[in-house]
Parts: structure tokens; sequence; C-alpha cells
């Protein structure tokens, strides 16, 4: 799997957690719903600037969004993510 979409993923997996659709987001980060959509799909990069916005609306370390570390994110939400994650690949 490319790293950029592997970023994209997780960026997906986080909003699906937080509930938010993704022009929930894209308004909240300040990007289109399209600009979201390429950057969960790996299509596109974004700057350090987007990069900030989504790790503190999604409450996660900007390090964990780039690199998929689990010691960036708090502890009790890790088994969490991971579930998520499991189950979206196993669709």
């Amino acid at each position: 799997m490319k790293k950029e979409y592997e970023t994209g993923y997780r960026i997906y997996i986080l909003r699906l957690i937080k509930g938010y659709t993704r022009e929930e987001l894209s308004e909240l980060v300040d990007i289109t719903p399209k600009f979201l959509y390429e950057i969960e799909k790996g299509r596109k990069n974004f700057s350090v600037q987007t990069l900030i916005k989504l790790s503190n609306v999604l409450e996660v370390a900007c390090d964990y969004i780039l690199t998929g570390d689990e010691k960036f994110i708090k502890k009790e939400n890790r088994e969490f993510i991971n579930e998520m994650f499991s189950i979206t690949n196993k669709q």
C-alpha cells in the first residue's frame, strides 16, 4: 500500500470515528469536500497547515496521521481505532 494512501486512510478512519461527514470535516479544516476526498484516497498531498488543522479537529498528533505510529494516540483510543481499521479492511 502506498504511504500517501495509508495517510489518507488514517484520516478517513479518524473522520468516521469522530462521526464527521466529509462535508463537515472539510468545513472545519477549511478545505473543499472534493479535496478531502482526494486526500483520503491518497490522490492529493496537503500542506502543513492542513495537517495541523486535521490534527486539531481529529484530536490526534500530526505524527500519527503521517506515520500511523500508535504511540502518538491516546492509549484509550488505540483499541477502538485498531478495531475500526480491521472492520473496514474486511469490507
